[in-house]
């Protein structure tokens, strides 16, 4: 693969992306299922913690306002199963409070909706490459 494919493809490694808004679910597992072997969809944190634990999924996008469970109890619910995976987050949010509490769960992002294309795919694209080196 070159650096400057805008489409790397890590089909051995498995994403999960939890958001409630279907026209982003819609757009962003599209681009996810392009690059990884395994795309698992979730529209609550409470779905994407029993798809994380059933599942085990390289790494984690999610939302942090959702119904159920939001996403910061979500990411709570998937370090007490594995501290080092993989997690983004993709929200609106640009708050004090959501930045810190997020970094406190040891996030690898924080990005801003509306998702900047460019921004989002070498984020993923990053974490993918060293998800690989790990895997060898």
């Amino acid at each position: 693969m070159k650096t400057g494919d805008s489409e790397h493809t890590f089909r051995d490694l498995s994403v999960l992306f939890v958001d409630d808004e279907e026209c982003i679910s819609l757009s962003i597992v599209s681009v996810l299922k392009r690059r990884f072997g395994n795309v698992y969809l979730a529209r609550d944190g409470q779905a994407g913690c029993d798809l994380f634990k059933k599942h085990q999924p390289d790494f984690v996008l999610t939302d942090i306002l959702m119904p159920i469970m939001n996403g910061i109890e979500m990411i709570r619910c998937i370090r007490e199963v594995s501290l080092d995976v993989p997690v983004i987050v993709m929200t609106a949010l640009n708050e004090e409070p959501y930045l810190e509490e997020t970094q406190k769960l040891n996030i690898q992002g924080y990005l801003l909706k509306p998702i900047d294309k460019v921004e989002f795919t070498e984020l993923i694209n990053n974490i993918a490459a060293d998800l690989l080196k790990l895997k060898k």
